[in-house]
């Protein structure tokens, strides 16, 4: 099955995140940038964004004799709650940070993290339990990706592949065709709710403004 070519928008996002990866860019630049992006409509103004970033001629010196600097949210060793209770909990308009443990739970609300817009540590846990509710995790191409999960009643969709009924198992994997960027390992459990994780290959609420048709001006 033939890759699909990444559009101008969703290159200059991944090549803004394997910066601030590389510890090039501060957080700030990093959240500043992929706001801009999110806006641009068309290659010139991704390029503009791309040209304004800051640049450090040491950064590649530093590189060699340091580890890349790594926020200190995500150098803890607890684990970081995305919860909805009765209601919701989502991060899919703006830049955010995955911490290296996350657990994501829906009581009875719905969860969604959209983490193309996350600045993602080198290798992450994430832990999503759906009780009665749902939980959504839209993971890049770019990522090696393992789902493990257990639905009790509830229903598991791990990339693409869905386990339901009454107690079901599953393990589904994905390589991306170039090396990983980041090793997501994805821990799933629906109790009655539902879990999903899937592909994308960038910003979910930018890729559906973008196959929105414009409403024509009505003239007066």
């Amino acid at each position: 099955m033939e890759l699909q070519a990444l559009t101008p928008q969703q290159a200059a996002i991944q090549q803004v995140r394997v910066r601030y990866e590389r510890g090039e860019l501060p957080f700030e630049a990093f959240r500043r940038a992929l706001d801009a992006l999110l806006l641009a409509q068309n290659a010139e103004e991704c390029q503009a964004v791309l040209r304004e970033l800051p640049t450090s001629s040491l950064a590649p010196l530093a590189a060699l004799d340091a580890p890349v600097p790594m926020p200190v949210e995500e150098r803890t060793l607890g684990w970081r709650w995305v919860v909805a209770i009765i209601g919701e909990a989502k991060k899919m308009r703006r830049p955010w940070q995955l911490a290296r443990r996350t657990l994501a739970t829906a009581f009875i609300g719905e969860v969604r993290l959209d983490l193309t817009l996350a600045a993602l540590p080198p290798r992450a846990v994430i832990r999503a339990a759906a009780v009665i509710g749902a939980v959504t995790l839209y993971v890049p191409r770019s990522a090696h990706v393992s789902v493990r999960g257990l639905a009790l009643i509830g229903e598991v969709d791990a990339l693409g592949e869905k386990a339901g009924g009454i107690v079901s198992f599953t393990h589904e994997e994905h390589t991306p065709a170039t090396l990983a960027e980041t090793t997501l390992e994805i821990q799933v459990l629906a109790l009655i709710g539902e879990v999903k994780v899937v592909i994308v290959d960038g910003p979910v609420l930018s890729a559906a403004r973008a196959a929105r048709p414009r409403a024509l001006a009505q003239p007066e």
